[in-house]
């Protein structure tokens, strides 16, 4: 939170769900989301923003997706991005290179998989739960 403060970041949620109810587990699911959101927030510059979206694709299924104004991730490394350590281009911002990692890890065993998008201003990480 005092990074969010600090960075002047506009965080938003826009919820465009029927229905909110993921099944899974609640402490795997709370430290995947909190590792995507933590990474967009410190990925992303000073008064840039954030924002979690939460809408149904189909009626049995949840789409969760975490858009910062970051620079986004070449699309060479969108794969290596989820290895252990791997840190990507942007070593000068403090971390370890596990966040990618362990959410990778969360999804895999909720059966679902963590989508990577460029924008033209930032990256957009959605992952699709089946209800």
């Amino acid at each position: 939170m005092n990074r969010l403060l600090e960075k002047s970041i506009d965080l938003g949620l826009e919820n465009r769900a029927t229905s909110q109810e993921i099944q899974g587990n609640q402490d795997a699911l709370f430290f995947m989301l909190r590792n995507l959101i933590d990474n967009a927030i410190r990925y992303t510059p000073n008064s840039g923003q954030v924002t979690v979206s939460l809408e149904n694709q189909k009626t049995t299924q949840i789409t969760v997706t975490i858009s910062d104004s970051g620079p986004g991730i070449p699309p060479e490394q969108q794969t290596a991005i989820f290895e252990r350590f791997y840190r990507g281009q942007h070593q000068a911002i403090q971390g370890s290179g596990l966040g990618l990692s362990i959410a990778q890890k969360v999804a895999q065993l909720h059966q679902t998989k963590i989508q990577l998008n460029n924008l033209a201003k930032g990256l957009s990480v959605q992952i699709d739960f089946e209800q």
